[in-house]
Order: C-alpha cells, then structure tokens, then sequence
C-alpha cells in the first residue's frame, strides 16, 4: 500500500498529531472492503469481497490480525477515520511488526465511501467506510 499513487501523503508524526487534535474523528468501526472491480457508483463489483473490520485508533499488526493473509503486509498500522464532508480514513504506517506502532514511516489520508487504488495484487481496489 505505501507507494499507491493516488493517496495524499504526510510523514506519520504529523499525521498522527493532527488527527488527535480532530473534535470530529469517530470512535466505532471500520469496514474496509477490497475488489479486483470497483466503481464509485456500485462499490465493489465482486461477489463475496474479502472484508475486513480494523481496529480505529489503536495499533494493530495486520500480521497477528489475519495470519498467512496475503492481502496485508507486515507493519503495524494505525487508523482514525473523521467526520467532515465525506470523511477521511487516516492510515499511518510503522516499521515495527508487533502491535507496538514504533518507526512510524507513512500517512496516507483516503476518502470514504469511493473506490481508492491501485492496492496491488490479488485485490487492487477498495473502499473505505467508518461509521
């Protein structure tokens, strides 16, 4: 995910401050839905889309999370998700690999509720919502 081109990006840090200075950042759940097909009218296009529920505003270890799954990778990632037009998903991206968030590298700010990519193989694309 780190060098998907379309995202708006920012060094962890300052993302991470920003977002806890956010009144309007939800505190309930995410969906992330990934697809080989997607359209900003219809969503995912696929049947039986993988479909994921990360934890919001919390580290997590994609790799403890969902192991031998080959739609993540091995940092450990952090996601808020604000209100705000549409809404934002801010995923902040660490070297660590264990639950700790430590050697924070990337931020990426995605819109909710369109499809975003290209992710790469086997699921380029995907669609955010918080709710």
């Amino acid at each position: 995910c780190p060098d998907a081109g379309f995202l708006t990006t920012s060094t962890a840090t300052s993302a991470t401050t920003a977002m806890s200075r956010s009144a309007n950042v939800f505190n309930h759940s995410e969906t992330m839905t990934l697809c080989a097909k997607c359209s900003d009218g219809q969503g995912c296009l696929d049947k039986n889309p993988p479909t994921y529920h990360p934890p919001l505003n919390t580290c997590y270890s994609p790799g403890v999370l969902w192991p031998n799954d080959t739609h993540w990778g091995d940092s450990d990632i952090m996601d808020t998700c604000t209100s705000g037009g549409r809404g934002t998903l801010q995923r902040v991206f660490y070297s660590s690999t264990n639950g700790t968030c430590t050697g924070d590298t990337n931020a990426y700010t995605l819109p909710l509720g369109v499809c975003v990519g290209p992710f790469g193989k086997p699921t380029p694309w995907g669609v955010f919502t918080c709710s």
